[in-house]
């Protein structure tokens, strides 16, 4: 980034399950915007909403109007930045993507807005983005096109040193080639835990610059709100080493408090009746785990602890592509699969037919269920089958073609291991570009 006074810069990504959390149950009380001001220590600075018809419904009920400028985009999107303290330079609505033939909804666009910090003069270039379905799929065209179009409105609409952030629900995590695709050029902030990942934050920052990643609570929605802090432009020590603080409150449950009989009814009756309500724990898990869990969904019930994720600032861990991969092998059905649309795999080895499967996303389960399967192909017509098909494959891929009414594959099993390497090269880069920087 440019040079200039120090800055840390607050950011939201919330999917809100619109037409179930508004139009079903009328916004129960406010609730989103409730949560969006419960954890306004400090400010937001640019909030990104997906699934979004009216952002006035989304901050009004909880007196947040005057304080942020807001935008409506075409495709149920909206953002909005905070108006004493940034300027709006310009912005714009770009279309990146659309949905696959199986499951199409339309096409899906970006938000952005460039922005100049008032006090410092430093520059943000923002993007809100809601990717296409299917999940993992990166829509008709594929991740890397997805990721290449949305890489491209930053290319054409930033400047030099401009701060490059993308949040939203891309419908795509870390098996998806749309983020490992966008990895090579951002960094991967946070992720949320929702559906193996796929509400994301980016920037161009090294983990180095991550004060704060983590959910904040649904408010109602079906997705986790997620939240973080970046620090641009702080002054090196003497070893060249980044020296990055940020007090965020966090306080273990006294014993005996409502917060600690909430947490202890979690442990004890919670995790046995409703087991998905706390992904990755189970009732060995400490306790700081579960009072974590209980201020993600009611903040106001329970302060952040202490030595959680949240809480662990400075030092990056836990985060980037990393954290991505992890939160993958917490993926539920289809949303750990990797989709190639209009791909036509080679692979070797054995292959099995299933006829009549009419979605490709039912064709990855399939694989994912067989002991043996490394890999699948989804046909719109199969000569074989007379029909749609799927072919689950027992070898490696061994190379891609095109093919218009073919979608292509892998498991979860399959796709975490792809995801790795990505991971791995990509961190590869980014320790690399950390220590000559």
């Amino acid at each position: 980034a440019a040079a200039g006074p120090s800055i840390n810069i607050k950011v939201l990504s919330y999917n809100l399950f619109w037409w179930h959390l508004f139009k079903v149950e009328g916004g129960r009380g406010g609730s989103a915007g409730h949560l969006i001001r419960s954890t306004s220590q400090p400010p937001y600075d640019v909030m990104g909403f997906q699934e979004c018809e009216d952002p006035e419904k989304v901050l009004g009920p909880a007196g947040l109007l005057q304080e942020y400028e807001m935008f409506q985009g075409t495709h149920a999107i909206c953002m909005a930045y905070r108006k004493d303290t940034w300027q709006l330079l310009v912005k714009g609505e770009t279309d990146v993507a659309e949905d696959m033939r199986t499951e199409y909804y339309g096409t899906r666009g970006t938000q952005w807005m460039r922005l100049q910090h008032k006090a410092s003069g430093r520059h943000l270039f923002f993007v809100n983005h809601h990717g296409p379905l299917s999940v993992n799929s990166g829509g008709l065209c594929g991740g890397q096109s997805t990721a290449f179009n949305i890489l491209n409105i930053m290319a054409k609409n930033a400047q030099v040193g401009d701060v490059l952030m993308l949040v939203g629900d891309f419908n795509a995590n870390a098996a998806s080639r749309t983020l490992q695709s966008l990895w090579g050029h951002l960094d991967a902030v946070y992720n949320s835990k929702s559906f193996g990942g796929v509400d994301n934050i980016l920037a161009n920052v090294g983990k180095s610059d991550v004060l704060l990643g983590e959910e904040i609570g649904s408010g109602g929605s079906d997705h986790q709100a997620i939240s973080a802090i970046i620090s641009v432009g702080d002054e090196a020590s003497s070893s060249g080493k980044k020296a990055k603080s940020l007090h965020v409150p966090c306080q273990s449950a006294p014993q005996g408090s409502s917060c600690w009989n909430e947490v202890q009814w979690a442990m004890t009756n919670g995790i046995q009746q409703h087991p998905e309500w706390y992904p990755g724990l189970n009732a060995n898990s400490p306790r700081e785990q579960f009072q974590e869990v209980v201020h993600q969904n009611s903040p106001g019930k329970c302060p952040l602890p202490c030595g959680v994720l949240g809480a662990n600032l400075g030092s990056g861990a836990g985060l980037g592509a990393s954290f991505s991969v992890s939160v993958l092998n917490d993926a539920k059905g289809s949303d750990g699969c990797l989709l190639e649309p209009q791909t036509e795999y080679e692979v070797d080895g054995w292959s099995e037919v299933k006829k009549g499967v009419s979605d490709p996303r039912v064709c990855c389960q399939l694989c994912q269920n067989h002991g043996g399967c490394k890999a699948w192909l989804w046909s719109e017509w199969s000569t074989e089958a007379h029909g749609m098909a799927c072919i689950l494959k027992s070898g490696q891929v061994k190379s891609k073609r095109f093919k218009d009414g073919s979608v292509s594959g892998l498991p979860k099993t399959e796709a975490i291991k792809e995801a790795e390497m990505a991971m791995t090269k990509t961190e590869a880069m980014q320790n690399w570009s950390e220590k000559t920087r």
